[in-house]
């Protein structure tokens, strides 16, 4: 099986600084989590040596595991077979700080790697919430020549607008409570609708995944991080 080797590139500013070892980063803690987008088939992380999970399939994830802060590399194997290494990737743990992977693969089969860094509401806020959306859906028209561009809206109101795939957004505040939600494409088209509910100090991530053009293959997942 063809092996995929990709660099995980993490949002600017995380790693701002070129280090030319692992020296200069602090022998402290950081967290990260994968998320499997991938509907193909159940999947093993492995960090290094560090098994992450084990039998991970479409919509589960690891949960934040920690690790001492330098540089890893993550591979990802189809269960129980730790010789063909599906797809792997370096990520650079930085202290103190909370990451998650996006394991899954575009129209054209290939699969892909997206790293974000992960706000916990909890340390900066307790009167409101804060949500972000992670875009995991490589959707085209019928011509298969225009991506799917998403909005999303939230009571009525567009939150975060124009999300290609692989985009994502920043973390955004809200208000704790129920909510409603309605995700559209760049012509208004509603792709998906539903009901929803924040906590304070809490932090939220809307991933979507699957074909928004079909109903029973697009899904939106809410994770919460702490």
């Amino acid at each position: 099986m063809k092996k995929f080797i990709v660099i995980l590139v993490i949002i600017a500013g995380i790693y701002a600084c070129n280090k030319d070892s692992d020296s200069s980063i602090p022998d402290t803690t950081s967290y990260l989590n994968v998320f499997v987008a991938n509907p193909d088939a159940s999947y093993d992380i492995v960090l290094d040596t560090t098994s992450m999970g084990t039998d991970l399939s479409l919509g589960e994830y690891t949960g934040y595991k920690s690790f001492t802060a330098k540089r890893y590399t993550l591979c990802i194997f189809a269960t129980g077979d730790r010789e063909d290494t599906l797809i792997q990737g370096q990520i650079s743990l930085r202290n103190n700080h909370y990451y998650t992977i996006y394991f899954e693969k575009n129209h054209n089969n290939i699969l892909q790697l997206l790293t974000t860094e992960d706000k916990m509401g909890a340390t900066s806020s307790k009167t409101v919430g804060y949500l972000r959306v992670v875009n995991l859906s490589d959707s085209y028209d019928a011509t298969g020549t225009t991506a799917t561009i998403m909005d999303f809206g939230i009571d009525g109101t567009e939150f975060f607008s124009n999300i290609g795939y692989l985009g994502y957004s920043v973390f955004k505040e809200i208000t704790p409570g129920a909510h409603s939600r309605d995700i559209r494409d760049a012509d208004s088209t509603s792709l998906n609708t539903g009901d929803f509910n924040i906590e304070a100090g809490k932090s939220y991530s809307w991933i979507v995944y699957g074909n928004a053009l079909v109903a029973d293959s697009f899904k939106v997942v809410t994770f919460q991080h702490n």
